[in-house]
């Protein structure tokens, strides 16, 4: 029998709840390290973007229901750029959908 609560829903809103028991059954969340996330966003661009670098990444305060880094990448001809990384945590109090805010920025 469907659920009415969730049918009333906004469908990306209802999506991201179905999902909420299988976030909830993975290990315990604890908040990355800015370490880790330096090293993952140089091996992303050092995949799809050769040269670039990311350099300065830095956590950013604010925001306690996402996770939030700036950072600097700097471009093979030299120019670079500054760019923020959000990354929802894998279980919060508020549930929002990335595409829906894309899709309204």
């Amino acid at each position: 029998m469907p659920r009415t609560d969730v049918l009333e829903m906004e469908p990306a809103l209802a999506a991201l709840f179905e999902e909420r028991p299988a976030r909830r059954a993975m290990p315990a969340y604890s908040a990355r390290k800015t370490e880790d996330i330096a090293d993952c966003l140089t091996r992303f661009f050092g995949e799809i973007l050769p040269g670039a670098a990311p350099v300065n990444v830095g956590r950013m305060g604010g925001g306690a229901s996402k996770e939030q880094f700036a950072f600097t990448l700097r471009q093979p001809d030299g120019s670079s750029g500054r760019y923020v990384l959000r990354m929802d945590p894998l279980e919060a109090l508020t549930e929002t959908s990335r595409l829906r805010e894309y899709e309204l920025l």
